[in-house]
């Protein structure tokens, strides 16, 4: 079961730590960080995140995708041509 959690530079920390520690406790679970790239990002809290997958690489069979609060995010999202199978 993969849970894709989509990251940007300035998105809200919570946004990103609340879903994951409400999920961490499933069993046979797996979180895929999903963002523009591969690259370290910064929260608005400055809690750094490296995305585990980049949008160009196919994100296969999801069963949650969310999305962190912050302008960023929801811009990059927007352009990006992210398509989930």
């Amino acid at each position: 079961m993969k849970i894709l959690p989509l990251i940007c530079p300035s998105s809200t920390a919570i946004d990103l730590t609340g879903p994951a520690t409400a999920w961490g406790p499933m069993p046979d679970h797996e979180v895929q960080l999903v963002g523009g790239t591969k690259a370290l990002m910064k929260s608005d809290m400055r809690l750094q995140s490296i995305a585990t997958h980049d949008f160009s690489e196919g994100c296969v069979e999801p069963i949650a995708v969310f999305v962190p609060g912050g302008p960023s995010c929801k811009c990059r999202l927007r352009r990006s041509k992210t398509r989930f199978h």
